[in-house]
């Protein structure tokens, strides 16, 4: 990529560019183009309600939830 950045030649940039996008495909890469908010709402009488490393709720902590009595 940087090679293919300092590249003058738009044939030869071209080709740079193809090669490292084939590395990127043949290396399996992975590459985020985004990043997704999640939001929650848990009332104060709930109890229990976590959420995992990645910021969501797994089956267990919600099968884990409880009302709380007033």
């Amino acid at each position: 990529m940087t090679e293919a950045d300092q590249e003058v030649d738009p044939t030869e940039r071209s080709a740079l560019y193809n090669q490292a996008q084939q590395l990127l495909v043949t290396n399996v890469a992975w590459i985020p183009i985004g990043q997704g908010l999640a939001y929650y709402d848990v009332r104060s009488s709930v109890a229990g309600f976590t959420l995992s490393m990645l910021g969501y709720p797994t089956l267990d902590q919600l099968y884990s939830v409880q009302l709380m009595k007033r």
